[in-house]
C-alpha cells in the first residue's frame, strides 16, 4: 500500500498510542484510522513542521485490530 494514501486518512476519529516496544532511536506512534472506509493501522513519528507526520508504514487492519478500534472508539 503506498504511502500516499495517507492523505485519506481520518484522524479525527482515529485511535493513537506511542509505539514503545523498542528503541526506535525516535518516538514512534501507531494510530487506526479510517481511510475510504476501511480501517488502517499507520506507524509514524512527527514531522518537521507544526501538525505533519512522517507515515513510516501503512496497512490494512487486522481482525483483532478492528475489534480493539471499534471498542475504543
Amino acid at each position: 500500500m503506498s504511502l500516499q494514501a495517507t492523505e485519506g486518512f481520518d484522524w479525527d476519529t482515529a485511535f493513537e498510542r506511542e509505539d514503545d516496544r523498542f528503541d526506535y532511536g525516535e518516538v514512534r506512534f501507531v494510530a487506526l484510522g479510517m481511510i475510504g472506509g476501511r480501517l488502517h493501522v499507520l506507524a509514524f513519528t512527527e514531522g518537521s513542521h507544526d501538525d505533519a507526520v512522517r507515515a513510516i508504514s501503512l496497512r490494512p487492519a487486522e481482525k483483532h485490530e478492528v475489534r480493539f478500534y471499534h471498542g475504543q472508539v
